[in-house]
């Protein structure tokens, strides 16, 4: 057998032990916290799939909207970014003046972001907004679709985080409860051996 399989036979044996003669009250109360642990994190996938859904929602919006609103359009480098940065910004974005024109025809200078190292007459694609500032790229459907991933395995992650944090506690406190019990049993031994 892999360790897999015998991690999860493992994992079968615990989950039936509660039929065990030797288990005890705490044992069987462990084995159906365990379940009912489990049981919970499968339910709270919808939570965390309708979260989701609901990032997605907004973030499509968003993504139409910025798409409608920006164009985009070529800039060619006026000056060389090296006459403008030091040299251990190489490979960094940097400020650099540039020259684009607009949709209506006419020309706009201003500042944009290049490499460093980028020599004047470069041209470069940037997207403008409907003012013809330079704006980032618009959102994406896939770059929705990502977010709202990212979203959902987060909070399942941190619903799952939570649910393990009170099993953990729940484990902990049957185990002073078996100790306890333990504790008593030999107690009860040890006066009992006395009387012989």
């Amino acid at each position: 057998m892999d360790g897999k399989s015998v991690w999860i036979a493992r994992q079968v044996r615990w989950l039936r032990s509660r039929h065990s003669p030797l288990a005890t009250r705490w044992d069987r109360i462990e084995v159906l916290a365990a379940a009912f642990a489990i049981l919970l994190s499968l339910a709270m996938l919808p939570a965390a799939l309708a979260v989701g859904g609901q990032v997605y929602t907004g973030a499509a919006r968003q993504a139409a909207a910025e798409q409608a609103s920006r164009t985009e359009t070529t800039a060619v480098v006026l000056a060389d970014t090296t006459e403008t940065t030091s040299v251990r910004m190489t490979g960094s974005d940097v400020p650099v003046r540039a020259a684009w024109r607009l949709p209506d025809g006419s020309e706009r200078t201003g500042d944009i972001y290049v490499t460093a190292g980028t020599d004047a007459g470069t041209r470069t694609d940037i997207w403008i907004d409907r003012a013809g500032d330079p704006v980032p790229a618009p959102l994406t459907r896939a770059g929705a679709l990502g977010a709202a991933c990212g979203v959902t395995v987060l909070a399942w992650a941190g619903m799952l985080g939570v649910l393990a944090l009170a099993f953990w506690g729940t484990r902990r406190m049957l185990d002073r409860r078996r100790g306890n019990d333990i504790a008593g049993e030999w107690r009860q031994l040890s006066r009992d051996l006395k009387r012989f």
